[in-house]
């Protein structure tokens, strides 16, 4: 019965080269993806409700659109670990037959190697999942808000002037502004954050008079 080879151990994956020579680099480029999961999320949800938020938004609020959606930052990387898993069965099983490992470093070396096949082909996978699924979880958290489930809150307004009698649902927020939809009448309104004295959130969706959080702006 043949054997794999003594020699068939791979060398260090780029992944794990990048990490061990360029640390610094990586974390960044760690950010900088989950960031952009942030924005495509946030530049979805409020164009269901016709809103550009490029035109209201601060850099800061770039910056930090990923910490208000960490869920979906969890839920969109899913496939990494996925990926690891697979990547250790294969591994093992090409030690087990060697007739598979030949096969696949054939089909690799098209590729330009075993490990730029492999790094590419998962980096691929992993940013079409993270693209698809946060257009489609913004696409579902619209719908729900548009049939009236989010989260009411009651504004008051340094001006006095009065709202729709229905309570607004917070779509969200940047440095100096809030954004208010209103599903009985379908609209949307942005309202600057200096006009705000202050936010009462409900806890419930079914009654007006459950009243547990309040916030002042700044």
């Amino acid at each position: 019965m043949a054997t794999a080879p003594d020699n068939l151990s791979t060398p260090p994956t780029p992944l794990a080269s990048l990490w061990a020579n360029h640390p610094g680099l990586l974390l960044t480029a760690s950010y900088l993806i989950i960031t952009l999961i942030g924005l495509v999320y946030d530049a979805r949800l409020y164009a269901e409700f016709r809103v550009n938020i490029a035109e209201y938004a601060e850099t800061s609020d770039f910056l930090l659109a990923a910490a208000r959606a960490p869920l979906l930052i969890v839920l969109s990387l899913l496939p990494i670990p996925l990926l690891l898993l697979i990547g250790a069965f294969d591994r093992w099983t090409r030690r087990r037959f060697p007739r598979y490992a030949a096969l696949s470093r054939r089909s690799e070396m098209a590729m330009g190697g075993e490990q730029r096949a492999r790094f590419v082909s998962r980096v691929i996978f992993v940013a079409i999942y993270a693209l698809l699924f946060t257009i489609l979880y913004a696409e579902r958290v619209a719908e729900r808000i548009k049939r009236g489930n989010g989260r009411r809150v009651e504004v008051e307004l340094v001006t006095g002037v009065s709202a729709p009698s229905e309570l607004p649902i917070l779509l969200g927020t940047t440095t100096k502004f809030v954004f208010l939809y209103y599903p009985t009448v379908r609209r949307t309104h942005v309202v600057p954050a200096e006009n705000i004295v202050r936010i009462v959130v409900n806890s419930t969706l079914r009654s007006d008079s459950a009243r547990v959080d309040t916030a002042r702006s700044e």
